[in-house]
């Protein structure tokens, strides 16, 4: 990413505060928190729950490092879009620990 797009990207992040305008969103909205995630605490989905009209909230628990972490992702992003259930990870070990395959 160049280092322009990077830092507007970061102070829209950042600095950016769009709490007043959430009661006006009416479009249906999924959010997909993890339990125990270091940089978004779980108060901060529960907000967005509270003021999105339209809003489903789902915390995926933690656990399994960043590969499980990814495959609940996928697994829910598919339920609350009405796709199939992705087919079962198969684990594969490597000198890093397993490695997952779709």
């Amino acid at each position: 990413m160049r280092p322009d797009c990077a830092l507007a990207t970061a102070k829209m992040m950042l600095l950016g505060d769009y709490r007043d305008r959430l009661d006006a969103i009416d479009v249906p909205a999924v959010i997909l928190q993890q339990s125990n995630d270091p940089a978004v605490p779980l108060a901060a989905a529960q907000y967005l729950h509270e003021h999105l009209k339209n809003s489903i909230l789902e915390v995926l628990e933690a656990g399994g490092g960043q590969s499980g972490m990814l495959a609940r992702l996928e697994e829910a992003m598919g339920r609350h879009l009405g796709l199939p259930s992705p087919p079962a990870a198969t684990s594969y070990p490597s000198a890093d620990g397993p490695v997952m395959l779709h």
